[in-house]
């Protein structure tokens, strides 16, 4: 079996052929997306907060968003207090959470409607590069020279993409908008997950054989990818308050 780490701590990939959920004591579950409903077929049928306890196996900090038909600014897309229905405050220094925290957030009633995201940077131990159609393809290819390992993978809308890296210790990569329709999320930043649903109407959904696990750990984020955050990452205005769901 490989073992890899995120965050600085192990975890194994089973040997091929073996569907046991690698653990560390956080959940069990099924490696093969076959019967991964959560994040395979029937995805449409659950709510994607029942994913949340599988990437926390992986170290991954998750937590909930606002749901797609919220009456915020951003619905889908924006961290939640499911007690509240209010936007949530200081979550860029969450950790992941536990078995019992995750419980809970099904137990709600907003649970059910929700979305899953994951904090960036160093507080999951991976970045993302998301790439926002063909300009963001464009600017993708300048930067990197076309040279870029293959990696966690998963659509955010039809032609529009997000690449996932590790982090690799000891490296920070801020958060940046390196060239238009192209961005770096790191630390500060949180990215909707697999299966969250778009407010379009459309799940986010994982390449096959991109999933992590499918795919094992993550590539290393390329050293082409330190040079693009040189620039600080534009503002964004806070939302307020909270909306209907």
């Amino acid at each position: 079996p490989l073992t890899w780490q995120i965050k600085g701590r192990p975890w194994q990939r089973p040997a091929k052929g073996n569907n046991a959920m690698p653990t560390r004591g956080i959940c069990q579950s099924s490696i093969d997306h076959r019967h991964n409903k959560s994040l395979g077929p029937g995805v449409a049928d659950r709510p994607p907060l029942e994913a949340a306890a599988e990437y926390a196996a992986l170290g991954l900090a998750v937590l909930p968003l606002c749901g797609p038909r919220h009456g915020c600014r951003h619905p889908g897309k924006v961290p939640v207090d499911l007690r509240t229905d209010r936007h949530l405050e200081g979550w860029q220094t969450r950790g992941v959470p536990t078995p019992e925290e995750v419980e809970t957030w099904l137990s709600l009633p907003l649970g059910r409607r929700a979305n899953l995201g994951c904090v960036m940077g160093r507080a999951s131990g991976v970045v993302g590069v998301d790439v926002d159609g063909p300009e963001g393809e464009e600017g993708l290819r300048e930067l990197s020279g076309g040279h870029l390992p293959d990696t966690w993978e998963y659509q955010t809308r039809p032609g529009r993409r997000r690449l996932i890296y590790a982090l690799p210790e000891g490296v920070r990569i801020p958060s940046t908008r390196p060239r238009p329709k192209l961005e770096i999320l790191s630390d500060g930043a949180q990215a909707v997950l697999p299966p969250s649903l778009h407010p379009l109407g459309h799940r986010y959904t994982w390449v096959p054989g991109r999933d992590p696990w499918t795919f094992g750990p993550p590539a290393p984020a390329p050293g082409s990818c330190r040079p693009w955050a040189t620039a600080p990452k534009r503002c964004r205005r806070r939302p307020r308050g909270g909306g209907r769901w």
